[in-house]
């Protein structure tokens, strides 16, 4: 699961989109949490992190039809082909950690902080999955 990229994405679109400090942290927040949720996005949810979570799907959905992506999948074996998107994202976050400051001002470990924060504010919206990853992350 490429959290990083995800969150980074919306670091920038949060940016791009001139989003007040509460939009900003919803869609960090849907940047990690649209992995741990499936279906319909609940409409009770905060506005914020309904937009996080769809942000998260639509670079999913981008990142699946990409050609290089494709032909990166295409190299696993067809009983893997269907995992092959994801061990690409991981790659590619791989790589951005360790290029990390060939793209950002901010400090990765401070980003990754403010990340793991903006998931605590909607912790109550966690699957069982999400719970388990947020504390996993927290004691890291």
């Amino acid at each position: 699961m490429n959290f990083l990229a995800h969150c980074a994405l919306a670091w920038d679109a949060a940016s791009v989109w001139s989003c007040h400090n509460k939009q900003r942290t919803g869609l960090l927040a849907g940047g990690i949490l649209g992995d741990f949720v499936k279906g319909r996005v609940d409409p009770s949810w905060p506005i914020e992190l309904q937009a996080g979570v769809r942000l998260h799907r639509k670079v999913d959905a981008l990142s699946n039809r990409d050609p290089h992506t494709r032909a990166c999948s295409n190299l696993f074996t067809p009983e893997l082909r269907r995992l092959a998107p994801i061990f690409v994202d991981l790659l590619g976050d791989y790589h951005l950690a360790n290029h990390w400051t060939e793209f950002y001002a901010i400090d990765l470990h401070q980003f990754t902080q403010e990340c793991y924060a903006s998931l605590g504010r909607y912790e109550a919206y966690l699957t069982e999955p999400g719970q388990r990853f947020y504390q996993y992350a927290l004691d890291v």
